[in-house]
C-alpha cells in the first residue's frame, strides 16, 4: 500500500495525510437485510514510507493514534475532508449500532462504518468501485514532541510520527486526490529541525559551525557598499589554495567591516552642521 502525503506542519495544527487503500470495501449489506452500506478497510498504515515532502520522507509508528484514541473521540467519515458530505460519525448510531468504528489493529487504522444510501453515496461507491477513486485520508494535530527525525545510512531523511505521537484525529475521509501543499512547507519542517538540533546541519547541505544567518546576509546587501568594500573582499579570497571555509571566514569579516563603516558613517552624518537639533 503506497502512501501519498502532505507535508507535515506545526504541531498542533491540523494537517492530513493520504492512503492509496488496496483492502476497502464499500458495498451493499450482505444477503440483501438492509439498503444501508458498509466500509471496511484502513485509513492509514504504519511503517510506510511516504513520498518525498521537500528533502525528507514521513512515516507512522505503530501506536501513533493511540492517544488520540483513548475515550470516545467524536470522528467523522467524509468525502474530501467536506463537512458537507458526511457519510459516518462515531458518535451517532445505525440500528443500534454507531455508524463509524476507527481502532488501531497491527496494520494500521482500521474503519468500519454503516452508511446510509443517498444520491451522491450510491454515486460514490460506483466510482470506488470501479476504481476512479482508491485513496483515504485522516486529518489529525501532532502533540509537540510527538515526532522523531533521523538520517537513515542512505542520507535519506525521515521524520517518523512515534507511539501516542498524534494527540487528536478530526476526520478519516474517502479523497479523489491528496490536497498537497507547497514543497516549500516541508523544506521549512527540514530547517525547523535542524535550528532545534533535532538534525544535522549537513542534510540542509550547509556547514555546521555556520554563523552569517540568512537574516543577517541579506542585512549584508542592503549596506552601501564602496569599491574598497570590493577590493577587500578580492585581496582576502583570490589566494590560490584559499579553501571554502577561508572564503566563508573572509566573507563573514567583510560584512563586519562593511556593518561597522556604515554605523560610523551615521554617526558622522547625525554630527554635522545643520543636521543636529536640540531637544
Amino acid at each position: 500500500m503506497s502512501v501519498i502525503t502532505e507535508p507535515a506542519v506545526e504541531p498542533g495544527l491540523r494537517r492530513a495525510l493520504t492512503f492509496k487503500f488496496d483492502d476497502l470495501e464499500f458495498r451493499k449489506a450482505q444477503g440483501g437485510r438492509s439498503d444501508n452500506y458498509t466500509l471496511r478497510g484502513h485509513a492509514a498504515v504504519f511503517n510506510s514510507l511516504s513520498e518525498d515532502l521537500g528533502g525528507f520522507r514521513e512515516l507512522l509508528a505503530p501506536g501513533a493514534f493511540r492517544a488520540a484514541l483513548r475515550g470516545t473521540p467524536d470522528v467523522r467519515l467524509l468525502f474530501n475532508h467536506s463537512s458537507n458530505h458526511v457519510l459516518a460519525r462515531s458518535t451517532a448510531q445505525i440500528d443500534g449500532k454507531p455508524s463509524l468504528e476507527i481502532r488501531e489493529d497491527a496494520t494500521g487504522l482500521h474503519v468500519w462504518a454503516i452508511i446510509e444510501p443517498r444520491t451522491w453515496v450510491n454515486d460514490l461507491a460506483i466510482e470506488m468501485k470501479s476504481g476512479l477513486i482508491d485513496q483515504m485520508s485522516f486529518a489529525f494535530s501532532l502533540r509537540d514532541g510527538g515526532d522523531d527525525w533521523a538520517v537513515a545510512e542512505d542520507e535519506t531523511v525521515i521524520r517518523t510520527i512515534n507511539a501516542d505521537g498524534i494527540s487528536s484525529l478530526y476526520d478519516v475521509s474517502v479523497v479523489t486526490q491528496p490536497a498537497y501543499q507547497a514543497t516549500e512547507v516541508g523544506i521549512r519542517e527540514l530547517r525547523s529541525a535542524v535550528e532545534s538540533g533535532r538534525l544535522p546541519a549537513s542534510v540542509l547541505g550547509e556547514s555546521a559551525d555556520e554563523e552569517v544567518t540568512e537574516a543577517e546576509q541579506r542585512s549584508a546587501d542592503d549596506e552601501p557598499a564602496s569599491p574598497h568594500d570590493a577590493e577587500v573582499v578580492a585581496e582576502e579570497t583570490s589566494e590560490p589554495d584559499t579553501t571554502l571555509d577561508d572564503m566563508r571566514a573572509a566573507t563573514r569579516k567583510s560584512v563586519q567591516q562593511m556593518r561597522e563603516r556604515h554605523l560610523l558613517a551615521m554617526k558622522e552624518l547625525t554630527r554635522e552642521p545643520g543636521n543636529h537639533t536640540d531637544r
